[in-house]
């Protein structure tokens, strides 16, 4: 990760560049777990919200703890038996509600899962870059 690519997202130089690292799965925990780490060495110019949306949350739940990282906001979206329909439709309801609380600069997903496209176009519709 460049971080001093993040220099380049607008924000007001006195404020730290609020980042968010988005999770939602093992191979996107396994990917972004370096990000995070880079991300949290900086924390006088970056604050880094981890963000899990609870995709795979029983794959997951293990991982996080071997990387040693700490979600800030847990969103659980999974329920039992429920439809790719129904998984995106709250997922986009609750990150919504994390982005705006958070009001973060920068979103960053990794992969190809409902989480990060559901959670990257979330962030498109609240005018959030997505990296």
């Amino acid at each position: 990760l460049c971080v001093w690519a993040l220099c380049f997202v607008p924000h007001a130089e006195a404020e730290l560049l609020r980042v968010v690292a988005l999770i939602g799965t093992r191979p996107e925990a396994i990917k972004m777990a370096p990000v995070i780490w880079e991300l949290q060495r900086h924390p006088d110019t970056i604050e880094c919200y981890v963000v899990d949306t609870g995709q795979h949350v029983q794959m997951l739940r293990p991982l996080l703890r071997f990387f040693r990282i700490t979600p800030n906001v847990s969103l659980s979206i999974m329920t039992r038996s429920q439809s790719l329909a129904s998984l995106s439709s709250q997922l986009a309801t609750k990150m919504d509600r994390a982005l705006r609380k958070i009001e973060p600069h920068i979103i960053l997903v990794q992969g190809d899962t409902t989480s990060a496209f559901v959670s990257g176009l979330t962030a498109f519709y609240n005018q959030i870059p997505v990296g």
